[in-house]
Parts: structure tokens; C-alpha cells; sequence
């Protein structure tokens, strides 16, 4: 147990020490690498792991989506330091288990980091957590005990007690909605729609089995209202057989009409929107046009209004200068005439 302990505080020291080029690789290269053994597990087509999250590096930071299917938890540590910006962390297990052990199978939605650790915690009874904090950023030791459940399934060869996560949220809001009235009080109809679940299933699991078999144990975390169990191959057969007869299979078709319907009903939605968008904006466009032309109209009116002023005035110019010539042309003539008549 002592050199246990002893070697459990190298390890970590030798985490602290080298962390600032060990645990965040984006320092040393500027782009966090991807670990090549969990790009083989990736792309395995029987086991993987599917990871979407944008995360800025707050424990609080929601992630859309975690998904791991009989993946070792050291790979799942590898992937979460890669797309979590400054989570460090490391696993230490006891001497007498195996790298393999535990096998992660978990699929969340919306949790946080810290959500998932607790969770983890939660479901695996032989993995605890805990933080290291220091001047370059907290530390996560995971260490994975060997109790007597982890080392009986070993020795079985794995055949034995496995733990399976189940979402709830589905039927919890199936059960709701299908109520003849509408619930004034959300919560507290989500909570009695969940205690309604957890009473089937262990009902339904009491039956399961010899009267000496043990018992599954089944555990709930409301926060994300997500189911965890772990039992025998034919208890967590039993258990989806319940969860598949809670939801009509009709259900889930409509649900998907639904869906499909209401995907259609947005694309249409969004492609009116689209179209009322370029009629207005053609139908600004054309007004502006418009006045365009109206100025374009009133001035060249103005400038035909000037040119016919400028015109009458040119007119009566030329008449009052036909007129003096008029004039002048019957003074001279008349000048000449009287000399004439003088000189008879």
C-alpha cells in the first residue's frame, strides 16, 4: 500500500513538473494533435468515439455532445485534452488491474466538464476524481481502484456486470405530454414522470433472474435526467425492452413525420422569408429608379420650360427689331420723296 501511495505522488509530480509541455500540446506546436490511438479507435466501425464540442476552456462550458462506446478511459481522457482547451488530466490505477479496465460506454448531450467527471465518477464506483490546482492550471488525478466488482468482471473475463447509460429526457417527455391536461408546474411533472419510469424498471428487473442473483443497481442523474444501470446481458436486455414499451412504436414514426414536417414547414418559412426579402429589396430598387426618372422628367421639363421662354423672348426681340427696320425702311423713302417736289 505504501509503495502504492509512493508511486501515485511520482506520477503526479511528474505530471505537475512537465505539464506546461505535456498536457497542452497548442503551446509547443500552436495546434492541438490528435493522439493516434484514438484516431484508430475513431475510425473502427464496432467501437469509437464521437465527440462534438466547442468548448473556450471553463469547467462550465456546455459540450452538445458526448458519445463513447466500450472505449478505455485513457483514451477517453486523450480526446477530451484535445478538444477542451486547458483540461489536464491523468489516470492511475492500482497495481493489479489492467490498462483496459474501465471500459467507458456513455452517450450525454449538453453537460459541462464538470457534469461528465461527476458522472463518471457516478457510474464507474471504482474511479474517483480529483483536482490539483497550481500556477499553470488544475490537474485532474483519475484514479481507478480495483473494487470487487472490477476485479470479479475481470477474472470473468468481462462477462460480467457491465454499466449502460440511458437518456430519460424522451420518455420523461412523452410521459408529460400525454397527459390529458397540460401541466401547471413543469418541474415537478417531469419529476413525477421519472419517478413513474424508475418504478417500472425496477419492477420489471425484480423479476429478472434466480431468486440468489444479484440485484442491478440503477442510479439517476436528474441534472441531466439520465439513467445508470449496471447489470447483467439480461438485465439490460429487460431494461430496453421496458424503455422500447414505454413509446409506441407509432410514437416514434409520427414524431419523425413530425419532424420531417416541421423541417419542410421551416425550409418554406425561410425560403418566403428569402423571397419577401428581394421583392422588397427589387421593389426599393425600382422606387428609387423611379424618382430617378422623376427628377431626370422634372428637369428636363424645367430645361424645355427655360428653352420656350428664352424662345418668346428671342421672338418678340425679333419683332420689335422688325418693326425699327419697318420703320426705318418708311422714314428713308419718305426723305427722298420731298426734294423731288421742291425742285418741279
Amino acid at each position: 500500500m505504501i509503495l502504492n501511495l509512493r508511486s501515485c505522488l511520482a506520477v503526479v509530480l511528474a505530471v505537475l513538473i512537465s505539464s506546461p509541455c505535456i498536457a497542452d500540446p497548442e503551446n509547443a506546436t500552436g495546434k492541438a494533435q490528435k493522439p493516434t490511438n484514438v484516431t484508430a479507435i475513431d475510425k473502427s466501425t464496432d467501437k469509437g468515439i464521437a465527440l462534438r464540442a466547442r468548448a473556450t476552456g471553463s469547467a462550465d462550458d456546455i459540450i452538445p455532445e458526448l458519445s463513447f462506446q466500450d472505449v478505455k478511459l485513457d483514451d477517453v481522457v486523450d480526446y477530451l485534452q484535445d478538444v477542451v482547451p486547458n483540461f489536464k488530466a491523468v489516470v492511475i490505477r492500482d497495481a493489479n488491474l489492467s490498462p483496459d479496465v474501465p471500459q467507458i460506454r456513455l452517450r450525454l448531450k449538453k453537460v459541462s466538464l464538470d457534469q461528465f467527471l461527476e458522472l463518471l465518477s457516478t457510474a464507474y464506483p471504482g474511479v474517483e476524481v480529483s483536482q490539483i490546482p497550481g500556477s499553470t492550471g488544475t490537474v485532474h488525478v483519475i484514479k481507478v481502484r480495483g473494487t470487487e466488482e472490477v476485479l470479479q468482471a475481470r477474472h470473468q473475463g468481462g462477462a460480467g456486470a457491465g454499466v449502460r447509460v440511458y437518456a430519460l429526457a424522451p420518455y420523461i417527455n412523452y410521459i408529460v405530454t400525454a397527459r390529458p391536461e397540460a401541466a401547471k408546474d413543469k418541474a415537478t411533472a417531469n419529476k413525477e414522470a421519472l419517478n413513474q419510469i424508475l418504478s417500472l424498471i425496477k419492477a420489471t428487473l425484480a423479476q429478472v433472474g434466480d431468486t440468489g442473483s444479484a440485484q442491478p443497481v440503477i442510479q439517476v442523474h436528474e441534472e441531466t435526467q439520465t439513467l445508470i444501470v449496471k447489470g447483467n446481458v439480461e438485465q439490460q436486455s429487460v431494461l430496453e425492452d421496458v424503455l422500447g414499451q414505454l413509446i409506441p412504436k407509432q410514437w416514434w414514426t409520427d414524431k419523425k413525420h413530425q419532424t420531417e414536417t416541421d423541417n419542410l414547414r421551416a425550409q418554406l418559412q425561410e425560403r418566403e422569408k428569402s423571397m419577401e426579402y428581394n421583392m422588397a429589396r427589387e421593389k426599393a430598387m425600382y422606387q428609387d429608379r423611379l424618382q430617378d426618372l422623376e427628377k431626370m422628367l422634372d428637369a428636363a421639363r424645367k430645361r424645355l420650360e427655360e428653352r420656350d421662354t428664352i424662345a418668346a423672348r428671342n421672338a418678340a426681340e425679333l419683332e420689335r427689331l422688325r418693326v425699327r427696320l419697318e420703320a426705318m425702311g418708311r422714314g428713308k423713302s419718305g426723305g427722298e420723296s420731298k426734294p423731288g417736289t421742291k425742285s418741279e
